[in-house]
């Protein structure tokens, strides 16, 4: 996993939200590989996480709140 997505799911818990890495990027650092993309499961809302993120993220869920 990389620095940055660390970071980034650090940060989501350090503003009293929380984030845990889920899907495909869980279980390829379960089984020792490097993930291609993460997923990561929160509370906030939607619009919050645009504005809360610097990490670059593509909206190929947008329609149905997936960021």
């Amino acid at each position: 996993m990389k620095k940055q997505q660390k970071n980034f799911r650090k940060k989501l818990n350090s503003n009293g939200n929380k984030g845990y890495f889920v899907g495909g990027c869980l279980r390829d650092v379960l089984l020792g590989k490097t993930p291609k993309d993460i997923d990561i499961a929160t509370n906030m809302e939607y619009n919050d996480i645009k504005i809360f993120s610097d990490y670059p993220t593509k909206e190929v869920g947008k329609s149905f709140w997936n960021l």
